[in-house]
């Protein structure tokens, strides 16, 4: 039986946000014609959610007693390890982008 702590909860919900958050984004990008800066912004976004929710499901699943068939728990820990740092250089380079766009335009 697996216990499940705060921890979990808190990034299932967190899995949830993005998922929402991802939706959100997909749904108005169709509905309107945005700048280059704009896209390049959401785009930095998309990757973000879709990086937060590939360490959500990485560490959900590290907490199941999966069978080590060629490395599967290395490779959960790994993909939960790149996920993370790879959305952690998504919102490091959000604010980046948005510097450099207002220099640019001065």
């Amino acid at each position: 039986m697996i216990h499940f702590s705060w921890h979990d909860y808190l990034l299932a919900a967190s899995a949830i946000a993005a998922i929402a958050g991802l939706g959100l984004l997909f749904e108005r990008k169709q509905s309107e014609s945005i700048s280059e800066r704009r896209a390049t912004s959401e785009t930095l976004l998309r990757m973000t959610f879709v990086y937060w929710i590939v360490y959500c499901l990485a560490v959900g699943l590290q907490r199941f007693d999966l069978p080590d068939i060629n490395g599967l728990a290395v490779s959960l820990k790994l993909t939960a390890l790149f996920s993370y740092f790879l959305t952690f250089s998504s919102l490091l380079c959000l604010p980046l982008h948005h510097f450099e766009a207002r220099r640019q335009t001065q």
